[in-house]
């Protein structure tokens, strides 16, 4: 039997992607997930900042994906008080210029879909 997919799956599939009722759903596990990404990557970046950071180069970049949609999903006004917290629980420091450093990455990949 051959392995090759059929054109008509890809196709089908794309047009469901497209349809409303699927944007739809989409968006309604999205809306309620991007209120805890903030909270997500504070954590992460209070881990990257700390004695103990992931070090593994491997690991990290493994983790990249997800941390820029986190940081995707939090908006700019979620980025905004991922700074504010950071500034107000460990005094600003290496987790704000983590944070930077994550955030300028973001910018500059192709993560982006939500702003």
């Amino acid at each position: 039997m051959s392995q090759k997919s059929s054109p008509s799956v890809s196709s089908s599939a794309s047009a469901l992607a497209s349809t409303p009722i699927f944007q739809t759903n989409l968006s309604a596990t999205v809306r309620p997930f991007s209120k805890h990404a903030g909270f997500l990557l504070s954590e992460f970046v209070v881990i990257q900042a700390s004695s103990s950071p992931v070090a593994q180069e491997a690991v990290k970049k493994a983790l990249l994906t997800g941390i820029y949609s986190l940081i995707d999903l939090c908006g700019e006004f979620g980025r905004n008080a991922v700074l504010a917290g950071l500034d107000a629980q460990n005094g600003g420091g290496g987790a704000r210029m983590v944070c930077k450093e994550l955030v300028s990455g973001w910018e500059q990949s192709s993560y982006r879909h939500f702003e």
